[in-house]
């Protein structure tokens, strides 16, 4: 979608870019009085923690490529180059996190395809900024036209992905920062009132007391006196029994701890992410050592997952069938080591894995007959297989 709404010839004259400037504005502010806009957003310390947190997973979880033929998959050992490398100007973890702060701010992925193989699956494509990307909807059964800075595109030079809310009938996703504009709004506000309380002289800093009465140039010559030794960060020897006193102003008191809390709680709430996750915690929470694992699987059920879902589906559809892509989600749930090797100690006893396969997880080479399955249970060697069912696979 373009940032501003295109003119006719015989408007462009009519119209200032002060006031094409002015219209934008007010359709980007929330009640509050905030300017809502994709660089306000992130400027807001809640909303970055978002984007931190969810294009770090989007990009730094692992991600494979597989074959799955008749319910057998196997991991392709040379990934497909638009998983492996799909842009000719970032590394494929850059790629990722663009794609996540697109979706988070934008609402929507629009990736330009630059490249195609012999059989003309896209092997390279560069994620577009939106506000280049224009959407033209025609109606309910068309399918949409595309236009890049102006220009109209074939469709199968653009792969498009819409986020999480998307209106009935159309392909294009509704923008977080639309959807949630008074929520973001009000962080905005509340934090631009907590620096002017504090940093614009909201109140003042101290008082100067005495018990002589001074005339106005006495009280200019005064407070002159005191600004120029404290920039000089001298003594300060002020005369006329004048005492400073500086004025201290409690946070709770001011209700700003509170406000900035609460702000950051909805802004955690309207992106589906447990405040403790952004640096922020609810009444009565209790976060320990013990629920941490917990924590990492709500967190991955409920606020990732569905993001690295359509992520690996927008990658899938650029490969031939059966291929597909899917990231590796155990990497997110690390557990400390007991319960790690214990769970490896199953697996293999288990004969689902073997302890080839278990080094790889910790990042060790393979050993001797360590790529033969341990099954049935109990059996730990080649020549403990009489039936020679064992055929270390």
């Amino acid at each position: 979608m373009t940032l501003f709404p295109r003119l006719r010839d015989e408007e462009r004259s009519a119209v200032s870019w002060a006031e094409l400037a002015d219209g934008w504005l007010e359709s980007h502010r929330a009640k509050s009085g905030a300017s809502v806009s994709e660089e306000t957003a992130a400027g807001l310390d809640a909303v970055g923690a978002v984007l931190g947190l969810f294009s770090d997973v989007l990009s730094m979880l692992p991600l494979a490529a597989f074959r799955d033929t008749s319910g057998s998959p196997t991991k392709i050992n040379r990934a497909p180059q638009i998983v492996s490398s799909p842009s000719a100007k970032v590394d494929a973890r850059t790629w990722r996190a663009q794609a996540a702060v697109s979706w988070l701010l934008w609402g929507n992925v629009y990736a330009y395809v630059t490249s195609r193989d012999a059989l003309g699956y896209p092997t390279g494509a560069e994620i577009l900024h939106p506000d280049s990307v224009e959407v033209i909807e025609t109606g309910a059964l068309s399918l949409p036209t595309y236009k890049l800075d102006g220009r109209a595109v074939p469709n199968d030079r653009i792969i498009h992905r819409p986020g999480r809310w998307v209106r009935p009938g159309s392909c294009v996703g509704v923008a977080p920062l639309t959807r949630f504009r008074e929520t973001i709004g009000m962080a905005i506000a509340a934090r631009d009132f907590a620096a002017g309380w504090f940093g614009e002289g909201a109140h003042p800093s101290g008082v100067l007391e005495t018990e002589h009465k001074l005339d106005q140039d006495q009280v200019k010559l005064l407070k002159e006196r005191f600004m120029a030794a404290i920039r000089g960060r001298e003594p300060v020897a002020m005369g006329f029994g004048v005492k400073y006193k500086p004025v201290q102003v409690n946070p709770k008191e001011s209700l700003l701890t509170e406000q900035q809390m609460g702000a950051t709680v909805a802004v955690a709430r309207a992106f589906g992410v447990q405040p403790e996750m952004i640096g922020a915690s609810t009444t009565g929470q209790n976060v320990t050592y013990a629920n941490r694992e917990q924590r990492a699987i709500d967190f991955l059920t409920f606020s990732a997952d569905p993001w690295l879902v359509r992520f690996e589906d927008m990658l899938t559809d650029q490969l031939p069938r059966p291929q597909y892509v899917k990231f590796n989600r155990g990497a997110l749930l690390r557990t400390d080591i007991i319960t790690r090797y214990k769970a490896h100690d199953i697996s293999v006893r288990g004969g689902w894995q073997n302890r080839d396969e278990i080094r790889v997880h910790e990042e060790q080479g393979p050993i001797p007959d360590g790529d033969l399955y341990l099954w049935p249970p109990g059996r730990t060697t080649p020549e403990a297989d009489p039936g020679g069912t064992n055929d270390g696979g």
